[in-house]
């Protein structure tokens, strides 16, 4: 077989990596990449170890039609992800440190929901890679002693949206 991900391959002018995701989910399958921008391959478990080793990300150069903020792959390259089933629930608890725990599954859809316990203070990262980044956003959700919520652009900076949300947040 010539394809790395031989499966399910469909072709679009809308193409984003939410559309290639969805449609190698709804053919049962483990993974979905992209490439040369419009086009999207299905795989499975087996022809992900296959792949070898990871090319370096700046050759998925190619954006994609329907989201231009996105990459869809390169030429001769795919941006390739998990098949993940959008049921699934992860729970995380953590402790009183302010800091980011990168152990999550990557997004791969447009919509995050979440609760949170908590007395104040909830703090969501929203990142392009599993660490901190000086270009993510941080979340505040029930800062300045339950009172207050603002949406950053960095880690601890300045507030670019700030709400009165008096005791959102709630222990249980």
């Amino acid at each position: 077989k010539s394809r790395k991900f031989p499966a399910d391959s469909i072709v679009s002018d809308e193409m984003t990596s939410e559309m290639c995701i969805r449609h190698c989910r709804s053919h049962g399958h483990t993974y979905a990449a992209t490439q040369y921008s419009r086009e999207c391959w299905c795989g499975s478990e087996d022809d992900f170890d296959q792949l070898g080793s990871s090319r370096p990300e700046t050759e998925c150069n190619k954006p994609c039609p329907g989201n231009a903020d996105l990459w869809c792959g390169g030429t001769w390259r795919m941006s390739v992800y998990k098949v993940q089933d959008l049921q699934v629930c992860e729970t995380a608890t953590t402790d009183t440190e302010y800091r980011y725990r990168w152990d999550l599954p990557r997004l791969t859809g447009s919509r995050l929901t979440f609760e949170v316990q908590a007395d104040n203070d909830a703090h969501v990262a929203l990142s392009s890679q599993n660490r901190d980044l000086d270009n993510m956003y941080e979340i505040v959700i029930g800062g300045w002693r339950n009172t207050q919520s603002a949406i950053r652009r960095s880690k601890q900076g300045v507030n670019h949206a700030t709400v009165s949300t008096s005791e959102i947040n709630s222990p249980t």
